[in-house]
């Protein structure tokens, strides 16, 4: 319940600039780690800040082209902000993706579940 009320207070507050037609605020990168042996709970916990990023993306790119539409954003400045973006969602999604493959796959070779129907 606290994660979805802080996940709530945050697209609140991404989305109060555009309403106020002020700039648009990029939302926090969140921190995926790698390379070290997580837990479900560790798993989880970087699956949902991953979404609630994206989420929060997706109303920054919203903002973005608001913005452009009211000229209060030039569209060289635009494109840049919004590609950077859609990169970081996209690197964040992928990472996120193949530790939890990485996860599944481990977990199914440790307990020997055979693989006759997916």
């Amino acid at each position: 319940m606290l994660r979805t009320f802080a996940l709530a207070t945050l697209l609140m507050l991404i989305s109060l600039p555009a309403l106020a037609g002020k700039s648009c605020d990029q939302p926090y990168v969140p921190d995926i780690k790698s390379g070290v042996t997580l837990s479900k709970l560790d798993l989880s916990v970087m699956r949902d800040d991953a979404q609630a990023f994206i989420d929060a993306s997706d109303l920054y790119q919203k903002c973005l082209e608001r913005s452009v539409n009211q000229s209060s954003l030039s569209r060289p400045e635009y494109n840049s902000l919004l590609i950077q973006n859609q990169r970081d969602k996209q690197r964040i999604g992928d990472q996120v993706n193949a530790l939890i493959a990485a996860y599944n796959t481990s977990l199914h070779a440790s307990t020997k579940i055979s693989n006759a129907s997916h």
